[in-house]
Parts: structure tokens; sequence; C-alpha cells
């Protein structure tokens, strides 16, 4: 692997805090690959196996699911230098659940998962990054379960809400409006739209990525009915 591909996957999650010289040694001459597609390509077919980690090292994609019907849903969108599906790699039968296509022009990394093993023998800090990253995928695929006891937009948000307040006070909105709205199931443009209704409806104040709740009783008895 060139060292500038070395570069990028050091600034990955799954290495942060280990070097480049670091991560180079222990890479050695292990099972890798840097692979390109151009964009609207189809990295990883759902239903395959996922023997071996793949992280971005430029470009995004989007992981898709399709419905009986046909229709194609996006689940999320990855970006680089994330990896794809970390908590699958390992699983008793690691079958992709979902359909990975590039957006634009994206190039990734292959490990293969004897390489990752011995990446997470290696390192202790790799070891605890990925298990970081493989729990984190976990729970957020939790939480989109349990939005689905929701039936509107409006009581995914009062429960959100209501949650992220608990915990810090003040809510503030992620980053990543686009992520947010993907956790929610919703275009980003519907999340926006609902927000400042409930704005306008003196639910909720909001100010840039800040939101204060101004009727916390409506956003309970939301959440209860949902």
């Amino acid at each position: 692997m060139q060292k500038r591909d070395l570069a990028i996957l050091a600034t990955s999650s799954l290495f942060d805090g280990v070097g480049v010289e670091e991560l180079e040694r222990l890479l050695g001459s292990s099972d890798q690959a840097a692979r390109s597609f151009p964009a609207g390509s189809i990295l990883l077919l759902a239903g395959s196996s996922y023997d071996s980690l793949w992280i971005l090292l430029e470009g995004s994609v989007s992981a898709e699911m399709q419905s009986y019907s046909g229709k194609t849903v996006r689940v999320e969108t990855i970006a680089a230098p994330e990896p794809l599906a970390s908590a699958i790699l390992f699983a008793p039968d690691p079958q992709l659940p979902v359909t990975v296509r590039s957006l634009e022009e994206v190039r990734a990394a292959v490990l293969g998962r004897e390489t990752v093993m011995d990446l997470c023998q290696g390192n202790r800090r790799i070891l605890l990054n990925f298990l970081a990253d493989s729990g984190s995928r976990v729970a957020a695929l939790s939480e989109r379960f349990r939005l689905l006891q929701f039936a509107t937009l409006r009581e995914r948000l009062a429960d959100w809400l209501l949650r992220q307040s608990m915990r810090a006070g003040a809510v503030l909105l992620p980053d990543s409006k686009e992520k947010m709205a993907e956790a929610f199931g919703v275009t980003r443009p519907s999340l926006s739209r609902e927000l400042g209704s409930m704005a306008r409806e003196g639910l909720i104040a909001v100010d840039g990525r800040l939101i204060r709740i101004l009727r916390r009783e409506s956003l309970e008895a939301l959440v209860e009915r949902g």
C-alpha cells in the first residue's frame, strides 16, 4: 500500500492514535489492497459474504436496501476515511444487509479478516478503536429500530429532543443534518421543514444548531401518543 494511502488510513477512527510508521509496520506484507471505482458503481452487494474490511480512502458511498416493492431506500451515507460494516466482519454469518454504491469516484482499502485480527492483536489501541466503531454502529442500528415505533417524523423528533435534553441540557444538532435525516428515515429538507414548523408553533426555539425546548409537556404528549 502506498504511503499516501497509509496516511489517509491513519486519519480513520479505526487508527486514531496510531502513527503512519507504526501502521506500516503492523501491516507489513499482509493481505491488503486498494481498489478504485467510478461514480455509480456497486462496491458490495446485499447478501454477499463480507470477509474483508473496507475502509474508504477517497469519496463517499451510500448503503441501500431494497423493499419488496422494488423501491431503493438509502440507509446511510458513508464518507472517507470511514470503515464499512465493521460490526459485520466477525459475525458468525457475515452477510451484508445492504448494497454499497459509490456516489462519486471512490477509492477504498480492503483488509482481509486475518489482517484485521493481526492489527488488533498487535496494537491495543486499534483493538479498542475497532470495538468502539462496531459498538457505535450496533447502537445506531438499534436506535433506528426503536424509532420505528413512531408513526410520524414529529413524534421521532420529539422523542429525540427529550432524550438529548435529559443527557446534556441544551440540545445541539449534529454537524451533518444529512446523517441525522437518514437516521430518522427522511430527507434533509423534510427534517428542516419539521424543525421549522415546530419552532413556529412554539414547541422549540432554534438558534443555528442549538435547540431549546419551550413546551416540554407538549413533546412528551407526542411521544406518549406514538
